[in-house]
């Protein structure tokens, strides 16, 4: 019996400091941005959580790498960035790197498995027909921020390989709240 009582009082000590816990609403993209423009050429995978670090990816993949010294300067900032709202979300990038025929990619499937977020995404590949293209494909995807884990996986059927292949993991995204 004074157990019952320990963790009833416990439970509302704890509800009475952090209020009623929220279920997080399923997890879904919000927007998305894809092609084979972008100027990032070596594969990367990264988690954009804020202006500053969102200005710096979006200088990368936008801005010319061949500025010439003396000649051209580079871009501080570049006005068609997107606005974000990092307060209630992120902003998930994938850059493939050179690659041949990969025009993009589509999301496949965005939702969660056991407490792990996921984003499932599939290489836009041009066919074989034509000539072998070097492009530096891309997309940049809008998340809401989250108590889980994420995962990113990419399907391999269409690279010749099977299953999905995870790219990157990352730890939850939401923002702590300051206690006073």
């Amino acid at each position: 019996m004074l157990l019952a009582y320990k963790i009833i009082v416990s439970t509302l000590l704890s509800v009475a400091q952090n209020g009623i816990p929220k279920e997080e609403a399923p997890f879904k993209a919000l927007g998305q941005m894809t092609g084979a423009d972008s100027q990032v050429e070596s594969p990367r995978v990264e988690m954009v959580q804020d202006n500053a670090n969102w200005a710096r990816v979006w200088r990368d993949h936008r801005q010319s790498t061949n500025v010439v010294p003396g000649i051209s300067a580079p871009v501080t900032d570049l006005p068609d960035r997107p606005v974000v709202d990092f307060e209630k979300n992120v902003v998930l990038c994938l850059f493939g790197g050179q690659s041949r025929n990969v025009t993009g990619f589509d999301i496949v499937d965005v939702g969660d498995e056991k407490g792990t977020a996921f984003v499932r995404i599939r290489p836009q590949i041009l066919p074989q027909a034509g000539a072998s293209v070097l492009q530096n494909a891309y997309i940049l995807i809008v998340l809401p921020r989250t108590k889980r884990k994420m995962t990113v996986e990419l399907d391999q059927s269409s690279l010749g390989g099977r299953g999905w292949r995870t790219l990157a993991s990352f730890g939850p995204t939401v923002k702590e709240k300051t206690k006073f």
